[in-house]
Formats: structure tokens, sequence, C-alpha cells
């Protein structure tokens, strides 16, 4: 059980600095968006690569952020249904309904992992009118966050059978 928890406690930390880490790109992201717009109507000199690149770096925020999210229990939830629930019954409600989280989440992964193989294999090109970059880094860091979610869709499975089979006191979750 050490062991375990020694596990979720690691991928917690990857997953907290992933977080943190990317939540660098979000200034990054606005700033150049306030650049292009003032480029493109103060000056009339719009640029032709900052909506391509701004969208490529919300993907990488918004995927690499998904592990960071569930750890902080931040997600939109459907609480009507749990919200009177104790603790232990919310856990055990959580622990029935994990397995559509990893069917899905699961099967997106293993697509992920086989497109960014075959990305990689080809060195895909983003051929758009605009211009033309690798698709491959992209489809590698997609690929690295959704492990990343399901590695922490784990950790919550197994904290919650640890709230549901009272052998809590050793895994409070830090935030």
């Amino acid at each position: 059980m050490k062991y375990l928890l020694y596990i979720c406690d690691v991928i917690d930390t990857v997953n907290e600095w992933t977080g943190r880490v990317c939540c660098f790109l979000l200034p990054i992201i606005t700033a150049t968006a306030i650049g292009e717009v003032i480029l493109r109507y103060v000056f009339n000199r719009p640029t032709v690569w900052v909506w391509e690149v701004n969208k490529q770096i919300s993907a990488v925020l918004i995927i690499l952020g998904l592990g960071y999210v569930l750890r902080r229990g931040s997600h939109v939830t459907v609480d009507i249904f749990v919200i009177r629930l104790s603790r232990k019954r919310r856990a055990v409600v959580d622990c029935i309904t994990s397995p559509i989280f990893f069917l899905g989440i699961g099967v997106l992964t293993f697509q992920a992992i086989k497109e960014s193989i075959h990305s990689v294999k080809m060195k895909e090109m983003w051929s758009t009118a605009l211009m033309e970059s690798p698709v491959y880094p992209l489809k590698l860091i997609i690929t690295t966050g959704l492990i990343l979610f399901l590695a922490q869709g784990w950790v919550k499975l197994v904290r919650d059978l640890t709230i549901v089979f009272g052998i809590e006191s050793s895994t409070k979750r830090k935030h």
C-alpha cells in the first residue's frame, strides 16, 4: 500500500507542476492576441501566423491542464445528484462511475498514441494556407496530456477506494 500511495503522490506532483508551468502559456496567448489586434486595426499590418500559433498553444494549455484540473477537483460536475451524500457515499458513486471515465479517456489515449506514432514516423506537417509547421510535436503533447489525465484518474480512483474501505488517514490529498 505504501508504494501505491507513493506512486499516487508522484502522479499528483507531476500534474501539479505541469499545470503550474502551463499557466504561463495564457499570458503568451493573451499578449500575442492583443498584439495582433493592435497590428491589424491600429497599424493595418496583420500577421499571418498569430492565430495558428495561438490555436496550438491553446491546445497545449488545455490538454496539459486536464490532469491538473482533475487533481484539484475543478472539473465541472453534476453535484445535484451527490451534493447531499456523505463523503464515503460520494466516493462509492465515483468508483461506480469511474469505468465510464477510463473507457472514454482510455480509448482517446490509445488513439492519440497511434496517431502520434504515425505522425512522428512521417514527420507530419500542418499544410494550411498560412504556415507550414510540424504537427507531430503537438500530437505528442496531446498524447502526454491524455496519459497524465488518465494517470490522475487512476489516482482519484485509488483515493476514492481508500475512502470507501476506511483507509484514508494516510492518503489525505494535498493541494
